[in-house]
């Protein structure tokens, strides 16, 4: 089996990895892996990063941005993927995980939901 993560693995595992890679400074990005007994820890078919526009982007623009280049990653190697073609490598090591329940103490930054603008969340997590 495989998972469609919309974050650059092994960063934002877990819980809200679009929201994580600003509030960290983590890449943004895409990855395709294999399901393990981990959560998000399985070897990688494909990723790429994703350039935001923190100037203008909100967490809305971010999500569906990442959501796009998601799906066209999938298209582009599921081929190699159904015959077994690609093979997954092992995730990189280091990372980070979070859990739904760790952004609660950045709700007040949340402001305006989805359209929060990015600029306003860019390494929250080092000044909460």
């Amino acid at each position: 089996m495989v998972n469609l993560h919309i974050s650059y693995l092994p960063w934002n595992r877990g819980a809200d990895p679009n929201l994580w890679s600003f509030l960290e400074k983590t890449p943004s990005g895409v990855s395709i892996h294999q399901i393990n007994e981990g959560i998000d820890t399985g070897p990688i078919y494909a990723q790429a990063q994703v350039h935001q526009d923190l100037a203008t982007g909100t967490l809305a623009s971010s999500y569906k941005k990442l959501s796009e280049e998601i799906e066209k990653l999938f298209f582009q190697n599921l081929p190699e993927i159904l015959n077994q073609e690609l093979q997954p490598m092992k995730q990189a090591p280091g990372g980070s995980f979070h859990k739904s329940q760790d952004k609660l103490k950045y709700s007040k930054l949340l402001h305006s939901g989805w359209d929060t603008p990015l600029r306003d969340i860019w390494g929250a997590a080092y000044n909460p």
